[in-house]
């Protein structure tokens, strides 16, 4: 059951089941549909824009919705009724206009100050923003774009505090979620979607330079090239051309942004809200949350940017999907494993240089104290997180250090704790077999030593000058 309140702050309760989409930085949008009927005759006949929404999640739901939008289709027997609302705080910015001229240098609190001034609400800069110049920001704009501007040049993102009418401004508004999403467990139907439709890999930068320059000579020029270009080529952005941006790594950012945003890659799922259980597992926008999918190779922290949720008449969610993107540290963490893997790999054969193989074996314990970080933050096995490449199967566990196995998970064998990395695995070098040395450097250093071939193998040798 949600709230209504008309202009005059006259209040109806109507029973009407709701769609919920929310989104970052206060692009939410709330949408429900209901018949005529007798309890309801007199919100059909009067329902309007500017009414206001309340309770949409429970009688504690503290936020506020005005209505936009109101669709009303009718025919010999009843009439339908669509209503689409926003965010009240948005929808307020959005009336209000600034007619001051906003030019020259601002701090981000000079800014936002001038920004929010008689509106009604209230700002907290959290983040550390330098000084920036504006041109004709405000200038008879709303309050809402002047604010939007503001957000995106500071590099901001925001959210509000209905109870304090206040508007918290962050660098990133996240938290990590204290649940993690795993298929088959709490959430059904991994969908992995990439736009590439505008990727880039390369970007250039022009800055401060004057407006009867050209921005070729301008005194600030910077290229940004994606690691991905050495792999797939050059893919050229338009140029970041602005000769009113001084500041060398905000140009830089904003360079950097376009390109790694140029891949827009999502996860959708169904997401099934676990309260009864899991009281904890609720999606909430922004959240970076631990997911799991080995179907899709999917094993990261994935940001949500989007939650639709719809309720039934008493309030309760029956439906609830979740959308996540900045999904770029799936690479990161690919490149970790990888180099576990290869090292694992390399075990099984051969090196002519012992200092060699103790700089992968660092490099082995490097790799996998980052991947362990993420296996205790997700939790997603009790065993731990498991690397396979065909029988191989390489073990990152919390408890008894890193497992390998070459039977396909049938038997392991430690391979690294915390007393060290364990001499058994190393392949034993003989004078027919290669193992951490060639078989032709084992005959060499038997002969060298002078007991010609013991055929019982060595693992380690000093090095003969």
């Amino acid at each position: 059951m949600i709230k209504l309140r008309n202009i005059l702050g006259e209040a109806y309760f109507l029973q009407v089941p709701t769609e919920l989409t929310e989104r970052l930085s206060g692009e939410s949008q709330l949408t429900f549909s209901f018949s005529e009927n007798e309890s309801n005759r007199e919100i059909v006949n009067t329902i309007s824009k500017k009414w206001q929404v309340t309770n949409v999640s429970g009688q504690n739901d503290d936020k506020i919705y005005t209505v936009v939008l109101v669709s009303k289709e009718s025919n010999s027997l009843t009439t339908r009724v669509t209503v689409h609302c926003k965010e009240k705080q948005i929808d307020d910015l959005k009336a209000k206009r600034i007619y001051e001229n906003l030019t020259g240098s601002f701090t981000g609190e000079h800014f936002f100050s001038t920004v929010f001034k008689g509106t009604g609400y209230k700002y907290k800069l959290d983040s550390k923003v330098n000084a920036l110049k504006f041109e004709n920001a405000g200038d008879g704009d709303t309050v809402l774009e002047t604010f939007q501007k503001g957000l995106e040049r500071y590099n901001l993102e925001f959210k509000y505090v209905p109870k304090t009418k206040t508007f918290i401004l962050t660098k990133k508004v996240f938290q990590k979620a204290n649940y993690f999403i795993e298929n088959g467990t709490n959430a059904l139907n991994f969908k992995l979607e990439e736009d590439s439709s505008e990727f880039y890999t390369y970007i250039r930068g022009y800055g401060n330079f004057d407006d009867n320059e050209k921005f070729q000579e301008a005194s600030l020029q910077l290229i940004y090239k994606h690691p991905l270009a050495d792999d797939i080529g050059i893919y050229e952005a338009p140029a970041i051309i602005d000769g009113r941006i001084k500041d060398k790594e905000f140009l830089r950012n904003k360079m950097i942004n376009t390109v790694d945003n140029s891949l827009k890659t999502s996860l959708a799922l169904d997401f099934i809200t676990l309260q009864e259980e899991y009281a904890e597992a609720v999606p909430i926008v922004g959240d970076l949350v631990p997911v799991k999918d080995d179907i899709i190779d999917v094993f990261d922290f994935v940001r949500i940017v989007e939650v639709q949720t719809k309720r039934d008449i008493n309030n309760k969610i029956f439906e609830q999907n979740a959308t996540l993107g900045d999904y770029k540290k799936r690479d990161r963490y690919n490149s970790k494993v990888s180099n576990s893997v290869s090292l694992a790999n390399s075990i099984s054969g051969s090196s002519t240089d012992i200092r060699e193989a103790k700089d992968k074996m660092k490099g082995f314990v490097s790799a996998a104290n980052n991947v362990l970080d993420m296996g205790n933050a997700l939790r997603a096995d009790s065993k731990g997180i498991k690397s396979v490449n065909k029988l191989l199967n390489t073990v990152f566990t919390p408890d008894k250090g890193i497992v390998i196995s070459n039977d396909g998970g049938k038997t392991f064998v430690t391979a690294l704790d915390g007393d060290g990395i364990n001499p058994d695995i190393v392949p034993v070098a003989t004078t027919t077999k290669n193992g951490l040395m060639s078989k032709d450097d084992k005959i060499k250093l038997d002969n060298l030593n002078g007991v010609g071939s013991s055929r019982l193998g060595s693992i380690f040798y000093k090095e003969v000058k």
